[in-house]
């Protein structure tokens, strides 16, 4: 499945115009490997990513010197594009999960800090 979406990902980058241009996304996250990530922000940290009975949990941050306005019409427009409908400024659902977006002001930029877990019903 996460190979599909992987396929899918990458077909998504070379097709979409806009605020999800090719360009914008330069690499995938480490621990949430179906997670693109926007131009302009790297991965801070280790995160983490274990299984439940009711699904996987994972969280990680990636920071950089990008408007939090840039950041959230990137996924707005990314992510439905891999099943994911949002449900709110910074959240999203997709068969049993939750993702969720969560911004933080640091120095030299915005820290977004990522997280997956079940959906809760």
């Amino acid at each position: 499945m996460r190979f599909l979406i992987f396929i899918c990902v990458f077909a998504l980058v070379l097709t979409l115009g806009g605020a999800a241009r090719a360009d914008s996304v330069t690499h995938f996250s480490s621990v949430i490997d179906d997670l693109p990530l926007m131009a302009g922000i790297s991965e801070v940290g280790d995160g983490v990513e274990f299984s439940t009975p009711d699904g996987r949990i994972a969280e990680v941050a990636a920071e950089g010197d990008v408007r939090q306005a840039d950041v959230l019409a990137f996924y707005d427009a990314t992510l439905p594009q891999l099943g994911w409908r949002r449900t709110g400024e910074g959240a999203f659902e997709r068969e049993g999960e939750t993702l969720r977006l969560k911004f933080e002001p640091v120095e030299d930029g915005i820290l977004i800090r990522f997280a997956v877990a079940p959906t809760e019903n």
